[in-house]
Order: C-alpha cells, then structure tokens, then sequence
C-alpha cells in the first residue's frame, strides 16, 4: 500500500506510488526495501539468520550486529550478490568490543528460491541483528 505524505498544507496528502509500506516491508522508489530481523541463542554450527526471495532484487547489504553472553561485539555489513542458484559475499566488520567475536561468521547460500543469510558458530552463545537492505 502506498505512503501518505503531506507538503503541510490542508489538502496536501499525496499517497505516494514510488514510496509503499506492506506491513513488513518499505519500497523506496521500486529501487531499494528494507527490512530488518534478529535471531538469539544461536550457538555451535549453521544457524539462518534471515531469508531474502531471489526475486526481489539482485544484491543486498545485510547490516549486522553481533553479541555474545560476555558483552564481546561488532558490526559489519555482509554484501552479497546472486543468479538464481549461487551466491557470492563478502564481509566488513569493525574491530572487536569487549572480547573477541571469532566464534561467529556469516555465510550467503541460495537455496529453494531465497537467498540465506546464515551465522556459523564456532564457540559461544550468539545474538545477531540484521537491516536488510535489497538493491533491484
């Protein structure tokens, strides 16, 4: 559904097509969404952190954070791009707070229609929270 916005003066409303609000989603202009997810208590091996359809765009900048139990933290974005079955990806992350976050990476696969941010944990009990932002 479209965004209502206003220019302030009494019949100034304007429901906006380039500009839409679904209840989980905002499209800016039919060129970017942005959602946004966080999973808990993600502990040793592949957790999915969130899924994004392979049709609703072509890449996408997962912006994490990530924390464990004993306040280690850090934040990143995860870029990835993709075809209809593979996935390429990259990470870039600040340097650690508090401790060390070696015990969690994250993965980009392509599978059954949708592209899967996945955390590999190693060691530790981890928190993650994602804003998704997908480039069509």
């Amino acid at each position: 559904t479209r965004v209502l916005t206003s220019d302030g003066t009494a019949n100034g409303a304007i429901a906006e097509s380039g500009f839409t609000y679904d209840g989980n989603y905002v499209t800016i202009y039919g060129g970017e969404r942005i959602e946004s997810d966080s999973a808990s208590a993600l502990g040793a091996g592949t957790n999915l952190v969130t899924t994004v359809p392979t049709t609703t765009g072509n890449s996408c900048h997962f912006e994490y954070y990530v924390v464990n139990g004993t306040g280690a933290a850090r934040t990143g974005v995860v870029m990835a791009v993709w075809n209809g079955s593979s996935a390429a990806f990259t990470d870039t992350s600040t340097t650690d707070l508090n401790g060390t976050t070696e015990g969690i990476a994250f993965t980009v696969t392509v599978s059954g229609g949708n592209v899967r941010l996945n955390a590999v944990v190693t060691t530790g009990v981890w928190t993650v929270k994602v804003g998704t932002r997908i480039i069509f």
